[in-house]
């Protein structure tokens, strides 16, 4: 059995007439969204700081974990040293005066694997022949 299919034509009604009000169409404006310089300057200077602090105490660990392998002979110490570093980082950033909790955590994860590649850089240098 075939469907019937329903057809509109010109009179059935549909058709705009000449002279009808048309609807009017709706226009966008786009408005920004507040921003403030200021807060964000000094999240960035924080963020700055924050990863420059992280680079230094990572050359000054990488040079002590060198060291201390080239004493001991054992990898261990220097491991623990930095496992040390780290546990107590946020506390140290604390104590200096930097409030972490205004930094992004993927930034903060972003300055810790910076930092392990940095220490291990800088330790594999030290445990080389021109440094022991």
């Amino acid at each position: 059995m075939a469907k019937k299919v329903r057809v509109s034509s010109p009179h059935s009604g549909n058709v705009v007439k000449k002279g009808a009000p048309q609807p009017k169409e709706e226009t966008y404006e786009f408005v920004p969204t507040e921003f403030d310089e200021r807060t964000y300057i000094k999240k960035e200077i924080t963020g700055t700081k924050v990863t420059l602090i992280f680079a230094l105490v990572s050359l000054i660990v990488g040079f002590a974990a060198g060291s201390i392998y080239t004493l001991t002979d054992s990898a261990v110490w220097g491991l623990l040293l930095v496992i040390v570093v780290f546990a107590g980082m946020s506390q140290f950033l604390k104590l200096i005066g930097i409030d972490t909790t205004k930094i992004k955590a993927g930034s903060m994860l972003g300055n810790y694997i910076t930092s392990i590649f940095l220490i291990l850089c800088v330790w594999t240098l030290m445990i080389n022949p021109p440094f022991i």
